[in-house]
Parts: structure tokens; C-alpha cells; sequence
């Protein structure tokens, strides 16, 4: 892999918009929510492996600033 710092960069922010998206739509929480992001490089059997854990909360502020 050629740039792990951009392409890391890029999975956390396609992670973040691809959250943010669905919290905003008011099929889900209408809002936006807390999000932490945490980077994994290995897999299971210590393979390389990237891909991002998120802990989204359960609810946000609202477009309404509540």
C-alpha cells in the first residue's frame, strides 16, 4: 500500500460522512451524534487488515440545537 497516513485519512472520513449521513436523516436520529473512531491495522490472525470501529451514540443534537 503507497500512503498509509492518506489512506487511513480517507477511511475515517468515509466512515465519519457515511455516519453522519444516516444520524441526520430523520428515518434514524435526526440528529447530529457523538462519534468515536478507532483505527485497526490487523485482522484477527494479525494479517493486514485496516478497517475502522466506531461508538456512535444514541442520540445528538437535533437541527433545532437540542
Amino acid at each position: 500500500m503507497g500512503n498509509r497516513k492518506r489512506m487511513f485519512g480517507l477511511l475515517f472520513k468515509s466512515a465519519q460522512h457515511t455516519l453522519l449521513t444516516l444520524a441526520k436523516d430523520d428515518r434514524y436520529i435526526g440528529a447530529v451524534p457523538g462519534i468515536v473512531s478507532i483505527l485497526h491495522t490487523n485482522g484477527q490472525d494479525l494479517n493486514f487488515h485496516p478497517h475502522v470501529h466506531n461508538i456512535v451514540s444514541g442520540g445528538g443534537i437535533s437541527k433545532d440545537g437540542k
